[in-house]
């Protein structure tokens, strides 16, 4: 191991890190608006599936170049591949700008956990549609709350990948596993949430038959960004493991837990939002989460608000979870960048968290289109960092990494780095598919959907 490099403290340390990177918003709030979009259960069949054949083993092969070169993305792809050498880059990049909006969505999450704070304490609640516009039209108070969302991510960062990482993640995965349940259990409980439990499990395959390239190629971009994938987080993380570490085991225990809380997170929101009326609930983008829910708690009273607190307690563990992973690959870059001089980790952090807020201040500025907007294709900047990011970038580096594991460091010497640890791939020849065939083939789906949507739009 590299001398002076840090490490994880223990096993279940390292797998409450990875899995709080892979749990953010985009399993508590992106599966289920993209999952009420998509079809229900057809959406759900192709999640699994694609998970099964592309995303154990890229995140199995992306903890492995980390675990390798011990370094961040950047300094593994330039160690390891010169056709290849600027993908780290791209990944540094790709984590930079869903960290942009990511912070204002975090802001979001910490102002609703106020706002159902103060209504338990007896508040009285606003409509929750003209609530939501209010807030987010207001650009001050939102880059107030995401300003404190983001320095509670370079808290937690700037003590370190044992001292502020682990130690926030063995706490928090298990208390947001808690709350979720806690809310699945009132959700399932409402007049009418059947409908929505009927909705993601009735085996009606319609959705796909009908738009199969919408509901892959969705299906696709959210497993990828759900675990993380693309953006050099479980590259960083992979580079703190000790050799002994059994890869192929933790791949499959991140991505297990990583789906069924994703399920749980689709069964605690969408009966809800099936409960408050079904086709006439907003199922789509940040209203899902913020008007829908919102209106659901309210309606329950004062009971409500307790709940209500719960959930958007929740929203804000998951989102600095995985807020943390994202800044961690830019104090990486920084850090490695700057070698053999060292460079104070706080105060790399504090330059990334800064930038990030540049950034999150225009993503913010036009209220999520509510607002005038300068953001090209007519959108909002939202949107088109979104797209950016998480239908361009991420899948285009995963499509690299893929590409690059493949056919530049050959599968024999990923295989050799999971095995290392005691790991068993079991039948390698579905594994060298799966870099070499099924995840670049998911990632072209994607990409060209993705192309689509901004060519249509």
């Amino acid at each position: 191991m590299e001398a002076g490099r840090e490490r994880w403290g223990s096993k279940f340390g390292f797998l409450a890190a990875a899995v709080g990177a892979a749990i953010g918003l985009g399993n508590i709030w992106g599966f289920p608006y993209r999952m009420g979009e998509n079809g229900g259960f057809a959406f759900l069949l192709v999640y699994v599936a694609l998970t099964a054949v592309a995303g154990i083993p890229m995140l199995a092969c992306e903890l492995a170049i980390g675990r390798m070169t011990r370094s961040g993305a950047d300094g593994a792809f330039r160690a390891l591949s010169k056709r290849f050498r600027y993908v780290g880059l791209l990944a540094v990049g790709a984590a930079f700008l869903v960290t942009g909006f990511y912070n204002v969505l975090g802001g979001y999450c910490v102002r609703y956990f106020v706002f159902n704070l103060t209504a338990l304490l007896g508040a009285n609640m606003p409509d929750a549609e003209a609530a939501f516009e209010s807030f987010v039209l207001d650009t001050r108070q939102v880059s107030v709350y995401s300003a404190v969302f983001a320095a509670a991510v370079l808290a937690i960062v700037s003590f370190g990948v044992s001292g502020g990482i682990e130690k926030f993640s063995k706490f928090a995965m298990p208390a947001l596993t808690l709350l979720l349940v806690a809310v699945v259990i009132r959700a399932l409980t409402l007049d009418g949430a059947e409908e929505g439990l009927r909705f993601m499990f009735d085996p009606d395959l319609t959705p796909l038959i009908e738009d199969p390239l919408g509901v892959i190629t969705t299906a696709g971009e959210q497993m990828f960004f759900s675990l993380s994938l693309g953006v050099g987080c479980m590259i960083i993380y992979g580079s703190y493991l000790p050799s002994g570490e059994n890869i192929m085991r933790s791949a499959t225990v991140i991505a297990v837990v990583d789906g069924a809380t994703a399920l749980l997170a689709g069964m605690a929101v969408l009966p809800a939002a099936f409960a408050l009326g079904g086709e006439g609930a907003q199922m789509s983008g940040p209203a899902l989460l913020f008007v829908t829910m919102q209106r659901v708690f309210d309606e329950m009273g004062r009971a409500g608000a307790a709940f209500g607190v719960l959930f958007y307690a929740l929203t804000v563990a998951a989102a600095v979870s995985s807020g943390v992973s994202f800044v961690e690959v830019a104090v990486s870059f920084a850090v490695e960048r700057a070698a053999p001089r060292r460079v104070n980790r706080t105060a790399a952090a504090a330059v990334a968290t800064a930038a990030s807020m540049l950034l999150s201040l225009l993503v913010a500025s036009d209220a999520l289109g509510l607002a005038e907007s300068t953001a090209p294709f007519g959108g909002s900047w939202m949107a088109v960092v979104d797209i950016t990011a998480e239908g361009i970038m991420i899948p285009l580096c995963s499509l690299c990494t893929a590409l690059a594991a493949a056919y530049e460091l050959k599968p024999e010497r990923i295989e050799r780095e999971i095995e290392r640890g005691g790991g068993k791939i079991g039948r390698k020849g579905l594994f060298r598919f799966a870099l070499r065939v099924a995840a670049p083939a998911v990632m072209l789906i994607v990409l060209w959907g993705q192309i689509q949507n901004i060519v249509n739009s």
